[in-house]
């Protein structure tokens, strides 16, 4: 435990043994269902237009940087 002081100490093995195996799995749910909120929060929230031309914009730079740097080296 990260603490010596009794009253903490006991309260927390009268939780534990309680909560048990089912309470593990309660927040294994509890943190996939947060999760899953915080993705469809994102996705609803995101401009899909707008990201889908920035990512078009960086693979285009990107493919014309390559080029001039293997023409640099060719010549």
């Amino acid at each position: 435990m990260f603490t010596s002081e009794p009253q903490i100490l006991a309260l927390t093995s009268t939780a534990l043994p309680v909560l048990g195996f089912l309470g593990m799995w309660f927040g294994l749910v509890a943190a996939q269902a947060s999760c899953v909120c915080m993705m469809v929060y994102t996705f609803v929230r995101t401009d899909q237009k707008r990201q889908a031309k920035r990512a078009k914009e960086l693979t285009l730079a990107a493919a014309g940087d390559e080029g001039d740097l293997e023409d640099s080296l060719l010549h």
